[in-house]
């Protein structure tokens, strides 16, 4: 399974800004191409091989913060600025 681009998904509140303290409530990534919303649930097949390739080191999840980051990047590479 080839998995790239995870960020952990955390709540937001009503203007999108992270909920301080919050604890995750997902994985947002690219697996096999797809974007996909992974559950973090050890039962979930997709989960188990995250946490797989984790321990193997050849993936690494990024925080909410980073995604934030590199959204912002895309918009503005795109001319989308506020």
């Amino acid at each position: 399974m080839n998995i790239t681009n995870a960020y952990y998904l955390v709540p937001r509140d009503d203007d999108g800004k992270i909920v301080s303290g919050a604890d995750a409530i997902g994985i947002k990534a690219i697996v096999d191409g797809t974007p996909c919303q992974v559950p973090l649930d050890v039962d979930n097949t997709t989960y188990a091989e995250i946490q797989k390739q984790i321990a193997a080191g050849t993936l690494t999840i990024g925080s909410a913060s980073d995604h934030d980051a590199v959204i912002a990047a895309e918009l503005d590479a795109d001319g989308h600025t506020k």
